[in-house]
Parts: C-alpha cells; structure tokens; sequence
C-alpha cells in the first residue's frame, strides 16, 4: 500500500495534495470535481511523490487543466446567458390589436372622429403604429383635433378594407401618452416618417401627440351585418 502523505492529515486529500504539489488552479478544479467526498491513495491522487509516475503527474495536470479552462468558461457563459435570455423575451402583439393595425395599414388613410361641443368632426388620418401590444395613433399638438380629444376624449376610428367589402369601427376612449413614454413613441412615429420633422420640430406647441384607444370595442363590418367583434372591452352591446 502506499504511504500516506503527509498533507493528508490536514484534511481532504485531494484538496491537500494540489495545495502542496499541483498550484492553486489545478487544485480548485481538483475541488471542483471530487467536492468534499475525499478518495484514497492511487494512481489518479498518488498522495506520495515519490512514488508517482512522472508520465502520469504530466497526464494529470493536462487533464485537469483543461477541466480548469472548462469549468471557468461555463461559468462565464452562465453568468453571460441570463440577461441576455432575461432581455431577450420578445414582445408580443395581443391578435385583436394586431387585427386592427392590419386593417389600418390595408386601408391606407382612416378617418377619426370627435366632437367639438355639440358638432361632429371627422378627419382623414394615416399615421399609427404597434408599440408595447397597443396600436397607436398620432395627431398635431397645436390642432384642433388635439384639443378635441382633451376635452372629450370619446372617438371613433372608420377604416374601409380596399375591396370595400367589410370596415372597420374601432370605439373608444383616446388615452396620450405622457412623460418618457410620449418623447420614446413620439421618436417612432418620426423615425418612420422623417418628412414630419419639417412641422413637428418638438418646439412648443408643435408636438407629435401619441394616444391609443381605452374601454375600446373593435368590430369589422361587412355591408350586409352582422359583423365580427375583434375587441370589446366595454361589455356593451354596439348597434349600428
């Protein structure tokens, strides 16, 4: 049997013996891999120098070096992987909202109405966008439309499928954005349409104000009812 050496009596062999004889790397992988369970003397451990094979001491610190580089890099990676799976999650557009900005795009320019007192007004609009699973819409700070809608946030979007076979009614309430989320929306909505920068320099009053619709009830409509709900978060039955 082989002697014991002596680094054995000062706990776990295995770690006791990389301490003294194979440097701190090697010796933490060693510690890595066997935890704290201890092995006894062998060809794999030679607790006693002497008698340890020299082709096997050379085999030894290969092997454990590369289990070393192996256990570092996979750490990395562990640590690298979880923000980037936590970042990663896409942001998914609920299908009634979807449905609705298909059918906007498909129509090319939509028409919104307000009131203004006891008056009706209605407008050609054609700017929207998804963001965040809501489809929104822009209008000019320093319009009237604008002012509308502060007032009495009640409205409707009309959009007419290009085959005019069925149309959109999109009712609800006009809810802007406000703070952070109002530059971040306002900056999609020039980005995609660069032109806009001419009048919507972000000086006072000349803002892109971005709303989208609460409360709200989408239906597509064909010209012989009846029509398909696509969203209804009012509860409430809508007549023609």
């Amino acid at each position: 049997m082989i002697p014991e050496h002596p680094a054995a009596r000062k706990g776990n062999l295995v770690y006791n013996w990389y301490s003294k004889n194979a440097g701190p790397t090697e010796r933490d992988a060693a510690w890595c891999r066997h935890g704290r369970k201890g092995v006894a003397a062998s060809d794999d451990f030679p607790l006693d120098l002497e008698r340890a094979p020299p082709a096997r001491m050379s085999a030894m610190k290969a092997h454990l070096f590369t289990l070393c580089l192996t256990v570092v890099a996979s750490t990395a990676l562990s640590q690298d992987a979880a923000p980037a799976a936590a970042t990663a999650a896409p942001q998914t557009t609920p299908p009634a909202m979807q449905k609705i900005d298909d059918l906007l795009s498909s129509a090319g320019a939509f028409f919104l109405a307000t009131v203004d007192g006891d008056q009706p007004k209605l407008r050609p609009l054609g700017a929207h966008h998804v963001v965040d699973g809501k489809v929104w819409l822009g209008v000019g700070e320093f319009k009237n439309v604008y002012r509308q809608l502060v007032a009495n946030p009640k409205c409707e979007v009309v959009a007419l499928q290009p085959d005019g076979a069925k149309w959109l009614r999109w009712t609800g309430r006009a809810v802007f954005a406000e703070g952070a989320e109002r530059e971040r929306l306002e900056e999609v909505f020039l980005e995609a349409m660069p032109g806009l920068r001419r009048i919507y320099d972000k000086s006072p009053g000349k803002r892109m104000m971005c709303f989208t619709l609460a409360e709200a009830r989408a239906e597509l409509i064909p010209l012989m009812p009846p029509g398909e709900v696509l969203l209804d978060e009012t509860g409430v039955s809508a007549g023609e």
